[in-house]
């Protein structure tokens, strides 16, 4: 596997937005179709899933050569749900979705969003840390009064 260097930028985290994006198009066009009954929001709803599986399957390989294990799992969780959710979508009338296409694509939503924040969130807590370790100057406080 081709791994890029810690240091520099993950293909990853600039792919991720747009499955994201997508699929929260698709689950507002579902929400739109389910009060309104418009068919040309069950067509945009079916639309935007199936280009959110090919921006998804692209996110998944970017998150195998960045070597993230967890966002493989969670972008391959994303990309089975998603799957079933376009296949469902395939060729049925637009009140067949409901409710399990909304829903589909909300645990679809939820699980990018996860994998998405919570490595944001180590990324936060890390740059904290050493920002508060190195604000004191040449000496860790904690040194400083272990030897008094």
């Amino acid at each position: 596997m081709v791994r890029m260097p810690r240091n520099g930028p993950r293909f990853y985290r600039l792919v991720l937005p747009f499955p994201v994006a997508l699929l929260t198009g698709a689950l507002a066009a579902d929400l739109s179709w389910w009060t309104t009954r418009d068919a040309l929001c069950a067509d945009a709803a079916s639309w935007l899933a199936s280009v959110a599986l090919a921006a998804l399957i692209v996110s998944l390989i970017a998150g195998a050569v960045d070597g993230s294990l967890r966002h493989v799992f969670g972008s391959g969780a994303a990309v089975l749900l998603l799957v079933v959710n376009v296949l469902m979508r395939e060729g049925a009338s637009a009140a067949a979705i409901l409710p399990a296409g909304p829903f589909l694509t909300a645990l679809a939503v939820s699980i990018l969003l996860y994998n998405g924040l919570v490595k944001l969130d180590r990324i936060a807590i890390q740059r904290t840390a050493w920002r508060d370790l190195f604000a004191h100057g040449a000496r860790s406080t904690h040194l400083h009064h272990v030897g008094r």
